[in-house]
Formats: structure tokens, sequence, C-alpha cells
């Protein structure tokens, strides 16, 4: 992540800064650079995330611009409550300015020299309510494939053994008709009625994501059954 520093009037453009700091993120710790107009790197110095918080608590009023990669949205309110102000830009609008091998350094330098681009876009840092929301539809989509790939796979299945079903959830519906008029493996049929179950979590789960308060009313908490 980059962060510009403000000094006077804050603008879209980095160009319009005297200097600024540029930050990296990996998973243990935080490399900053800082580097004024011409490019030249005035400070390169690694920190764990807990002293780059305390950096940034102790630092200027400052704009971040920061990779909107895992993490960055809620780095993004973290700085914020700093008092700063969070930018967030796409990796795939920072990949063309990596200049060398790459390392924690050069990806700061590649989103100072991306974000100080007139005509860059940003991305809105989300909120958390926007987060939980986002992670949500994600689950509901996947629950959804999951579906129907459990559907399918039942379908495969009983059609090894001669059972021909139609096509969609009626496998899942009549399965305990089929298991009564067919005579199968017993580990078959295991395996038949442990998709079924697995279907039925499946639909749970999709019923929970689909109550229209969640996650606005912060329980989060119901038993299934």
């Amino acid at each position: 992540m980059a962060v510009t520093q403000n000094y006077g009037q804050a603008r879209s453009s980095c160009k319009t800064l005297r200097s600024s700091v540029s930050i990296s993120a990996s998973i243990r710790s935080m490399s900053i650079a800082k580097i004024n107009q011409s490019g030249k790197a005035l400070l390169r110095k690694k920190f764990t995330r807990t002293k780059l918080m305390e950096f940034l608590a102790s630092h200027p009023s400052t704009t971040f611009v920061m990779e909107a990669c895992a993490g960055a949205h809620f780095m993004a309110r973290r700085i914020a409550d700093l008092g700063h102000e969070a930018k967030l830009i796409s990796p795939q609008f920072v990949r063309p300015f990596v200049k060398s091998n790459k390392n924690d350094f050069v990806d700061a330098e590649a989103i100072y020299e991306a974000a100080s681009r007139p005509s860059m876009r940003f991305v809105q840092p989300r909120t958390e309510v926007q987060q939980a929301m986002r992670a949500l539809h994600r689950v509901r989509e996947s629950l959804i494939r999951d579906k129907v790939k459990t559907t399918n796979q039942m379908h495969a299945f009983l059609l090894e053994f001669g059972i021909s079903m139609p096509i969609g959830t009626a496998v899942i519906k009549r399965l305990s008709v089929v298991l009564a008029e067919h005579e199968l493996p017993p580990y078959f049929v295991q395996l038949l009625m442990q998709l079924h179950d697995h279907d039925g979590d499946i639909a749970w789960w999709r019923r929970y994501f689909s109550r229209d308060t969640w996650p606005f009313t912060g329980s989060g908490t119901s038993k299934r059954g």
C-alpha cells in the first residue's frame, strides 16, 4: 500500500504532492519507502503490523493509497480511524509499473507510480457491513454451485446402477423411495445418504443467508434444525 504525504490542499493526483511514503504489505510485515517527487527513495524500513500502526498514529495527516488486495479494506478503515484518508487502487493498475524483480519495496514504488497518474481510478473502501454482505453473497454463490454439483453426482452415481431420475432436485426429494425400491450395496447407500445430508446442510445455510436483516441485526446466532 502506498502512503502519500499531504502538504497544503489535498488533491486526487499524487503528482501534486511534494513527497510520498509507500507501504507494501506482506503476511507478517509492512515495508515502507518514502519517495520524493523526483522518484528518489528517502527512506526504506520494515515494520510489524503493530509497529506500523504506532508509526501511522504519530504521523501527520496523510492520504494512503493501497493496493486493493486481501485485508486492504480493513487497513483502510483503521487508517481512517487514525484521522487519515485512505484510497485503494486495483492490483491490475499497479502491475504495469513494477520495474524489477518483485519485492515489498518495488511493489510500494509501483503503487506510488500508478496512483500518481491523473486518470487513475480508485476503489471505494468498504465498510464492515459492506464487507460482511460481500462475504455473504460470495458464500451463497458457492452454496448454489455446491448444490448443483451434489445433485449431479447423485444422478451420475445412480445411473451406474441403472437408475435414471428426472433432471433436477427430484433425486434429492425421492431418494428414500429409490432406496426402498432398489437393493443397493450398503456402502453405496451410505454414500448417497451422506450426499443427501450434505444437500440439507446447503439448504439450511442458503435459508440462513437469505434473511433480509442479516447482518444488520447483529445477532447472527441461530440454531439449526
